[in-house]
């Protein structure tokens, strides 16, 4: 045993000059082939805010920084922007203009082998605003008109207010949420639908509830027809008799039913079911209409709208 350490250790020794002059020239190829290998490449990525429990909003602030990044080439080759961000925290930022200084802890990825050299700009400026909440009414928009001879004649929206989000100095210029587009055009029917509530204010935005319910009333279009049409009281007891015998009916009738509204006109009736009236009672008129024109006109007015029931002769 002695003997073979003694040999290895004269081995060993044999020539040491040359050997550790061999040993350094091949650790400093190792390490400039190393060296040669680590490259450094420039990337804009983008800037996320982070609120945290705070209300506040940027107003004014970076998207995007330019960061430099070092590592092996074979790694760095592949990088995208997409692959980092850069995070800068709200939560102990006053409303007003603050300056932040950046450093790469801020910076998350997931890159092995990879380091973050610099960052440009070295700081920003960022202007803050507290954020706040408001209760707005929602306004429909609509695209094109109904048909000819058709009309829009009611809007109904559910809710009728919806809540919005966005930078206290800028409340004032919020004073309504707009409805997407409602296409009426051409239409002969009444719609609804759901659509989405949006903001003009870009700093601004919809928070609840985004979606509200629109209700279109399209009707067709009508015009007065005036008529003087008898009354009769149906269930009148005998020896009774009332005034007056006829009245002054408008009528608003669509364009589509007039001739047939003129050929066969609505009667105008009473109905007594009690037992014998008093003297001077008065009863409420109203329409019957004949079969084709039920449901076609919506309005109409009677003048007088009530008779009074006397004893006498009809």
């Amino acid at each position: 045993m002695g003997r073979w350490f003694h040999s290895l250790i004269s081995t060993v020794m044999l020539n040491w000059p040359l050997k550790l002059v061999a040993l350094v020239t091949a650790v400093g190829l190792w390490w400039g082939v190393n060296r040669q290998n680590v490259v450094d490449r420039i990337l804009d990525i983008p800037v996320q805010y982070q609120m945290g429990n705070t209300r506040r909003v940027v107003l004014r602030g970076p998207r995007q920084v330019q960061l430099t990044v070092q590592g092996p080439a074979s790694v760095v080759r592949t990088l995208t922007p997409d692959q980092f961000l850069l995070s800068i925290a709200l939560d102990r930022l006053e409303p007003g203009e603050r300056v932040v200084y950046l450093n790469p802890e801020m910076v998350q990825h997931r890159v092995p082998r990879i380091r973050v050299s610099r960052i440009r700009p070295a700081q920003v400026t960022l202007v803050l605003d507290s954020l706040m909440t408001k209760s707005v009414p929602v306004q429909p928009q609509f695209v094109g008109t109904p048909a000819p001879g058709f009309r829009l004649t009611q809007v109904t929206i559910e809710p009728t207010t919806v809540t919005v989000e966005g930078p206290a100095s800028l409340a004032d210029r919020v004073h309504a949420a707009l409805t997407e587009p409602v296409n009426i055009h051409m239409r002969t029917q009444s719609l609804q639908m759901m659509v989405q509530v949006g903001l003009d204010s870009p700093e601004w935005r919809v928070v609840d509830p985004r979606e509200v319910r629109v209700v279109v009333q399209i009707e067709e279009v009508t015009e007065p027809v005036r008529l003087r049409l008898p009354v009769e009281v149906v269930g009148l007891p005998a020896g009774w008799t009332f005034t007056p015998r006829q009245v002054e009916g408008t009528f608003w009738v669509p364009r589509s039913k007039q001739a047939q509204f003129e050929s066969d006109p609505p009667r105008v009736t009473a109905h007594w079911t009690g037992g014998t009236p008093q003297r001077g009672q008065i009863v409420a008129l109203g329409i019957e209409w004949p079969e084709d024109l039920r449901g076609a006109i919506a309005r109409w007015r009677l003048q007088p709208d009530t008779v009074r029931l006397y004893p006498g002769k009809r």
